[in-house]
């Protein structure tokens, strides 16, 4: 079960852990980009020699970006940065992790100016797109919100292309971390790695459809910070359901299962009435 935040909520846990639990951001960058990559490796989204394409922002999610380079880069992956911003730009551990990147992957990045008419060439981005076996969106993180201007939508809309292979770092591009609103031209992903928390926009129309697979990963807030409280909303998993299913005898059958009578459906209206069928079924009635 975990606690559903805002991104507000979230971004208070985050100073909490850093400024009362002395639990430094550098850490929290690493663990993110870790556990990240871990995912990516797990779940075979990429393999030795493939290459893969990492959009990175000038702030923290861009920086969980450079960590998961780093460690694709590691076990023979080649990934490539496309950086939207100067590295000139980047701040505290966004800038270490910057400087942590080893020198084959710094001499592969392709800076983006999205203001200006010294923009990457259209076919320089779109071949990279291509060519990788896996995108990876570190360009906004849960802080956003509102529209994404024309500059931007002129690079993320094209990811309409690619739903099959692209990643969300802590939530997709373009959508809102409370709302669920998405910008248009906000990317699409298959899998979303999320911080610490589920965010609500993740899980609310269209927001959702936007997150594709959502996985929670721990990247080491304090549990004082990410229980559950009486009030607050959560989301239930499998593992807090199962225990709640009684357990049945071995020679259990359908006549010791209990009977369920449905009143349901009408003339051309039966839908329900299926649906309450099925899944009086599935439970062993």
């Amino acid at each position: 079960m975990y606690k559903i935040v805002t991104g507000e909520q979230m971004a208070h846990i985050d100073r909490e852990a850093i400024d009362k639990d002395q639990i430094p951001g550098e850490q929290l960058m690493e663990n993110a980009g870790r556990e990240t990559a871990r995912f990516i490796l797990e779940q075979d989204l990429a393999r030795p020699g493939d290459p893969v394409v990492l959009l990175c922002g000038k702030g923290n999610n861009g920086g969980d970006g450079f960590v998961i380079a780093r460690i694709l880069a590691e076990q023979g992956i080649r990934p490539r940065i496309f950086l939207f911003g100067s590295p000139d730009e980047l701040k505290a551990d966004a800038a270490l992790n910057w400087s942590r990147l080893p020198a084959p992957v710094l001499e592969s990045v392709v800076q983006v100016e999205p203001k200006t008419e010294k923009s990457t060439p259209a076919e320089v981005y779109s071949n990279a797109l291509d060519e990788s076996a896996l995108i990876v969106d570190a360009l906004f993180g849960t802080g956003f919100q509102g529209q994404l201007a024309p500059h931007w939508q002129k690079f993320t809309a094209p990811l309409r292309q690619y739903p099959q292979k692209i990643l969300a770092v802590d939530i997709a591009s373009g959508v809102d971390a409370n709302s669920g609103e998405a910008s248009p031209g906000s990317i699409l992903a298959r899998w979303t790695v999320t911080m610490g928390l589920p965010k609500k926009g993740q899980l609310i129309a269209p927001g959702m459809d936007h997150t594709g697979a959502l996985q929670v990963v721990d990247i080491g807030f304090p549990e004082k910070l990410t229980r559950v409280g009486p009030k607050d909303p959560a989301l239930l998993e499998t593992r807090d359901i199962l225990p709640l299913l009684p357990r049945r005898a071995i020679s259990a059958h359908k006549g010791t299962a209990g009977r369920l009578w449905i009143v349901a459906g009408s003339t051309g209206l039966t839908g329900a009435a299926a649906l309450c069928a099925q899944a009086a079924l599935v439970g062993g009635a």
